[in-house]
């Protein structure tokens, strides 16, 4: 089965070049050696029309695309052609090149390409898609994967978002990932449990009459939520003995009394207490959990407990931001601006603001950012580690190489410092020791002469 390839060329050359492209050509305009094998020379073919293509010899035009199309006889279309030519072609039809489909595929144009000998409504010209002849779905599953690796490369969109979760996922992405996409386990932290225990406490307090709000009315109410307290399963894990349960009920009660530095607690009108709200604030399903909504002067007050250090003055305004999206979350929520944010740090002092709609405005725009860059950190899944001081506390350490590198380079830095700066006390000790015999020496020489 000899089959002159030059010739072929040539004479694909000649018809790309006259004037007869004009009609569309068919299988007895070549030499009668095609008649043979219509594998074998359907495969000639399409190697010559492949290195004619690398060539640059025939233009990717519609007519070319037609001599294309003529050259590579399929018996009958294949039972999988993902795009059918339409029954009559429109007067006006435009057609559109194809050039990925027929010449850098060859084999699947073979495979997959629906030409027969009917009229000119179904000739390849009128294609209305680049992806003729090749099976649907196979570019994208080249070029992205299939669709179910698509889908596991997008991380499960959120559906709601809450102060301490945008504050999670600006602080780090990735711990961000291992809270609400991973879901790993948090372990218990002391301070979060005392926070946990205070805030039971205060919020049965409040349930109180005003008159009633007293300490010796706390101390029975403490002892009443420790009995279910004490049992549950955040607080056995932190495994404290019988003398840190003491030290947890020592600084819990603390933290505690320490609301009567700031107020009375019986001259509160309270209008809501620990107020679940969910709305949408811009584009974000807000949620959260106010621990108190007072009333002062037919006005809204905002409160929330904080039974941790309280932050130096630059970052008064930071720790605000969260007041200030239950501010807004009230005003959706109510149709009630709140007059004033307040964040109690029980037992040393109030940090609070005039809620203003500017604030509010600044504090939305702010979490939709952080929204916007969830959703889109979920399409892609991607969460870049932000390693900080911060990651020697995160819960996630264990499961973060980023954060393990940054805590070890940092511990390596500590060490390294710790140990110039006894070389350093080693060296004056020594200049000390070296002078101070010195002196001795002068001494008992002074003494012989």
């Amino acid at each position: 089965m000899s089959y002159n390839l030059n010739y072929q060329k040539k004479y694909l050359t000649d018809r790309a070049d006259s004037s007869t492209l004009q009609t569309q050509p068919t299988l007895q305009n070549i030499p009668s050696r095609t008649n043979r094998s219509t594998h074998a020379a359907s495969k000639h073919r399409l190697e010559v029309i492949a290195t004619l293509q690398e060539n640059a010899k025939i233009p990717s035009t519609p007519e070319h695309v037609a001599v294309v199309a003529t050259l590579t006889p399929v018996a009958a279309p294949a039972a999988h052609t993902s795009v059918a030519a339409p029954a009559t072609a429109p007067a006006d039809a435009t057609p559109t090149p194809v050039v990925a489909a027929t010449f850098a595929t060859p084999v699947a144009v073979v495979a997959h390409t629906s030409v027969t000998t009917e009229p000119a409504a179904h000739t390849p010209a009128t294609t209305p898609t680049p992806n003729v002849g090749i099976k649907h779905g196979a570019i994208e599953d080249q070029a992205y994967g299939t669709v179910e690796e698509q889908a596991a490369e997008q991380a499960a969109q959120p559906t709601k978002l809450s102060p301490t979760g945008a504050s999670i996922f600006e602080q780090c992405p990735k711990r961000w990932r291992f809270c609400y996409i991973d879901k790993l386990p948090d372990e218990p932290t002391l301070a979060a449990q005392i926070g946990t225990f205070t805030h039971r406490v205060l919020e049965e307090l409040m349930h109180e009459k005003p008159q009633q709000r007293t300490l010796d009315q706390t101390r029975k109410l403490a002892r009443n939520v420790w009995e279910n307290f004490q049992t549950s399963e955040n607080y056995l894990a932190l495994e404290l003995n019988d003398k840190q349960a003491w030290q947890f009920r020592w600084e819990a009660w603390a933290a505690i009394e320490g609301l009567w530095d700031i107020e009375d607690p019986r001259s509160v009108h309270v209008e809501a207490i620990e107020a679940k709200l969910a709305v949408m604030l811009g584009s974000v399903p807000f949620r959260g959990v106010v621990d108190r909504i007072d009333l002062e002067n037919d006005q809204l007050i905002v409160t929330d407990y904080k039974s941790g250090k309280k932050p130096p003055s630059r970052l008064e305004n930071e720790r605000l931001h969260q007041v200030l999206l239950y501010s807004a979350a009230v005003e959706a929520d109510t149709g009630r601006t709140p007059a004033q944010a307040r964040l109690y740090y029980l037992g040393q002092k109030v940090v609070d603001t005039e809620v203003t709609e500017e604030k509010i405005a600044h504090s939305v725009d702010r979490l939709t950012n952080t929204w916007n860059q969830i959703i889109q950190a979920c399409s892609i899944n991607t969460f870049e580690a932000q390693p900080s001081k911060l990651c020697g506390y995160c819960p996630y350490l264990e499961s973060c190489v980023e954060g393990q590198s940054y805590v070890t380079k940092k511990a390596a830095e500590k060490a390294a410092e710790t140990a110039a700066l006894i070389q350093f006390a080693d060296r004056v000790a020594l200049r000390s020791a070296q002078a101070a015999a010195y002196r001795q020496t002068r001494v008992r020489r002074k003494k012989q002469y």
